[in-house]
Parts: structure tokens; C-alpha cells; sequence
């Protein structure tokens, strides 16, 4: 028997499928998505803030144990190639989240930008 379980958070949808029998109860997936609108903090980069918004940010990729995507490179993908995925998949969630804590006019000069290193 399957159960499906939906837990639904402001700006968060969780979905967990998992099997249960009379003996055993695996987890089959958990997918986790995140919607676009989603901030690290509230306070929004607007140019005459930043040393406020940066301490805030630190602190929240910090708490997210996601320092290493402000100082390291990506892992090679010719060695170790399931870590560089998970790597970039983490580095865009983390590098959209950065963006939707600015504002527009601010986020629109680092357009360019490739990862959260280079922000």
C-alpha cells in the first residue's frame, strides 16, 4: 500500500511518498520544490542597506551550512559527477534565493552572474 503524504508551507511544498507493509516502511522519494519567490531574509538589497542585508545573508547561508558556495568551485563533473550535480542544483537554488533578496534595480547588476561565488 502506498501513502501519499502533502505538506504544504507557505513558499514550501513537501511531498512524500513512502510504502508501508506489515513488517517494513521504506521512504520511496521525497522531492522538494521551492517556489521562485522564495527570500533568504525578508529585508530586500536595495543599495543603501548592504552591510545590514550581508550580515543577514552570511548568517542565513550559514545556518543552511552552504558556505562553501561563496568561496569553492564547483567539483569536477569528470570525477566526481553525482556531487557536481547536486552541487549546481543546490548552487541555483541558493543563487535564486540570493537574487529574490534584492531589489530589482540592485539584482539586474549582477544579472551576469553565473553562481553564488561569483555574486
Amino acid at each position: 500500500m502506498f501513502v501519499m503524504l502533502q505538506l504544504v508551507i507557505p513558499l514550501y511544498v513537501l511531498v512524500v511518498m513512502t510504502s508501508t507493509s506489515e513488517t517494513t516502511e521504506s521512504k520511496i522519494g521525497v522531492s522538494e520544490v521551492i517556489s521562485v519567490t522564495t527570500k533568504l531574509i525578508e529585508q530586500r538589497l536595495d543599495g543603501e542597506n548592504y552591510f545590514h542585508w550581508k550580515k543577514m545573508i552570511l548568517f542565513a547561508i550559514r545556518g543552511m551550512e552552504m558556505e562553501d558556495h561563496l568561496t569553492q568551485e564547483s567539483p569536477s563533473d569528470a570525477k566526481e559527477p553525482l556531487k557536481a550535480k547536486l552541487w549546481a542544483r543546490d548552487d541555483a537554488r541558493l543563487y535564486t534565493r540570493l537574487i529574490n533578496s534584492m531589489e530589482p534595480r540592485v539584482s539586474t547588476l549582477v544579472s551576469h552572474c553565473d553562481s553564488v561565488k561569483e555574486l
